[in-house]
C-alpha cells in the first residue's frame, strides 16, 4: 500500500499542472513572434481569376446565344425552303392537273369533232343515196346544131335524169357575145317556171348566133352561156349553176363548147 501510494504520487507530478502550462505557453522575453500573413500577389491572382470568370462567363453567354441564333436561322431557313418546296410541288401538281384537264377537254373535243363529221358524212351518203334513188336531177347540156348553116344557134337543154318529177322549177339561161374590144354585141336572156319536170322530160332554149360564120372572128371574141336551176328533188331544194364557152380555132375551122374555165386553154391548143 506504501508503493501504491507513492506510485500514485508520482503520477500526480507527472501531469503538469495549469500553472505550468500557462509558463509553458507563455512568450519567452526577448523572442520575436512571427505574424502570419498572405503572399504579396494573393490579391491580385485573385482579382485576376475573378476577371477571368467573369470573361469566360460572358464568352460562354455569347456563345450560346450565337448558337441560340444559328439555331433560330437555321430553322427559318429550313421552313422556307420547306415552303418552297410545298409551293413548286403544289403549282406542278396544279400544271400537271390543268394539263390533263386541258388535254382530256381537247380529246373530248376531237372525239366530238369526229362524231360530227362522221354524222354529216353519213348524212350526206343518207342524202346522196336519197338523191341518186329517189330524188329528181336536172342535167344541163348545150349542143350548137346547124340545121341551116346560114342560122348557126346554141341549144341548152335540162333534161331530169332523176327517179322523180322536180318540182317548182325555176331556170335563167343567158346568152353573151363579146367582141375583141369587149363589146357586148349579144346579150340574150331567157326566164323559164315549170310547177313539174317528169322524168326524162326536159326543157329547152334556143339562141341564136350572129352570121356570118367567121371563125377568125370568133377566136377573137368571147361567148358564154349561163344556166342556173332551181327546184324541188323530193328530199330538199336545190340550185345548180352551168357556164359554158366557145373555143373556136381559124387554123383548123373549127369550134366548140367547154366549160369556161377551159375556154383559154382549148384556145390555144384546140380540140387535142
Amino acid at each position: 500500500m506504501i508503493e501504491d501510494a507513492n506510485h500514485q504520487g508520482t503520477s500526480q507530478r507527472d501531469e503538469p499542472t495549469i500553472a505550468e502550462q500557462c509558463q509553458q505557453n507563455a512568450p519567452v522575453a526577448g523572442a520575436t513572434v512571427e505574424a502570419q500573413s498572405s503572399p504579396p500577389n494573393a490579391d491580385k491572382d485573385v482579382a485576376y481569376s475573378e476577371r477571368n470568370y467573369i470573361l469566360e462567363r460572358k464568352k460562354y453567354r455569347a456563345e450560346k446565344l450565337t448558337l441560340l441564333a444559328l439555331l433560330i436561322y437555321t430553322a427559318i431557313a429550313g421552313y422556307q425552303a420547306w415552303k418552297t418546296r410545298e409551293a413548286i410541288q403544289s403549282s406542278d401538281d396544279s400544271f400537271k392537273k390543268t394539263l390533263a384537264q386541258m388535254q382530256a377537254q381537247t380529246h373530248a373535243q376531237q372525239v366530238t369533232a369526229n362524231s360530227a363529221s362522221q354524222s354529216a358524212d353519213n348524212a350526206k351518203k343518207s342524202l346522196d343515196f336519197l338523191r341518186a334513188s329517189q330524188g329528181a336531177f336536172l342535167q344541163c347540156r348545150i349542143e350548137t346544131p346547124f340545121a341551116d348553116p346560114s342560122e348557126p344557134t346554141t341549144m341548152v337543154t335540162c333534161i331530169n335524169n332523176g327517179k322523180t318529177p322536180a318540182k317548182s322549177v325555176t331556170a335563167t339561161l343567158i346568152y353573151k357575145r363579146s367582141d375583141a374590144s369587149g363589146k357586148v354585141r349579144q346579150n340574150d336572156s331567157r326566164n323559164i317556171s315549170r310547177p313539174s319536170i317528169v322524168p326524162t322530160d326536159a326543157i329547152q332554149v334556143i339562141f341564136p348566133v350572129s352570121i356570118p360564120v367567121d371563125y377568125a372572128e370568133w377566136q377573137r371574141e368571147t361567148f358564154t352561156v349561163t344556166a342556173s336551176t332551181t327546184y324541188d328533188n323530193g328530199v330538199e331544194r336545190i340550185t345548180q349553176g352551168y357556164c359554158w364557152g366557145l373555143a373556136a380555132s381559124a387554123k383548123i375551122k373549127g369550134f366548140r363548147w367547154v366549160n369556161c374555165e377551159d375556154v383559154k386553154a382549148v384556145k390555144e391548143y384546140p380540140f387535142r
